[in-house]
């Protein structure tokens, strides 16, 4: 595992897929629906719920370690940015996340940059790049494990 306090959303497929269908019909065009599913799980408890499902003991039979957060992955998972705001519609489960216009000029630039930076293998650049892109953007090496 990543880090006893993970958590993460987790739907049912059936719930999801109807939940997006009723989006879609709902849509008239260029929104961004959010949909509510319920409260995060801690990873952890998921986990040792599965173990102990499978007639196993956590800890005992089966050890779960913690091996740290990837680069890039969050501790937890927001729906909406700071930026945005939420309105509700018709569907108590169901929003519409209201971001503010992108400036396409910029973002051309951007992306530009970005391919120059790539291209160049220039790593400091594109890591700062990001940084100027996006809110709360922070480099963590990727740790590298030997293959067993």
């Amino acid at each position: 595992m990543t880090d006893r306090k993970i958590e993460r959303f987790f739907m049912t497929i059936q719930e999801s897929v109807q939940l997006i269908l009723q989006s879609g019909y709902m849509g008239v065009g260029g929104e961004i629906f959010v949909l509510d599913m319920g409260q995060p799980v801690k990873i952890l408890s998921l986990a040792e719920k599965l173990i102990i499902l499978s007639g196993n003991w956590p800890y005992d039979d089966i050890e779960i370690t913690f091996e740290g957060l990837r680069s890039g992955e969050k501790m937890y998972e927001e729906l909406f940015n700071k930026e945005e705001q939420h309105i509700k519609t018709d569907h108590p489960r169901i929003m519409v996340a209201l971001s503010e216009p992108v400036d396409t000029e910029f973002m051309e630039k951007a992306i530009i940059q970005i391919h120059r930076f790539i291209k160049e293998r220039d790593e400091e650049a594109l890591r700062n790049k990001f940084k100027e892109l996006v809110p709360g953007y922070q480099f963590k090496p990727p740790i590298l494990h030997s293959g067993n």
